[in-house]
């Protein structure tokens, strides 16, 4: 299993402001069109593995962004929506249980 980390910081080294805002990842996109990697980078993974946070962050802003599965880590219930097809799934417990156990 390989595992790839695609992820936008502030120069500072944030993820998103103190209030879990991300209006500053807009900001960077000032060259119409381009969209830094993403889409080449969408194209080569089979799933998105996200924190609870960020999936709720993402799912609130309006229509789904990926057209892949999403794991959600998350020790909390989450707001999985109902619709078919919705291809999120949570994922909880120790992390060594993750760990992949094929070849």
């Amino acid at each position: 299993m390989n595992a790839t980390v695609y992820i936008a910081t502030s120069l500072d080294g944030f993820i998103a402001r103190e209030d879990g805002d991300l209006d500053w990842l807009h900001a960077g996109a000032a060259l119409e069109g381009e969209d830094y990697g993403f889409r080449a980078f969408m194209q080569s993974v089979d799933a998105i593995v996200m924190d609870r946070h960020t999936y709720e962050r993402v799912r609130t802003s309006g229509a789904r962004p990926y057209d892949k599965l999403v794991v959600v880590l998350s020790s909390r219930p989450v707001a999985i929506p109902p619709e078919p097809g919705a291809g999120v799934e949570r994922m909880s417990g120790p992390s060594r249980s993750w760990r992949s156990t094929g070849a």
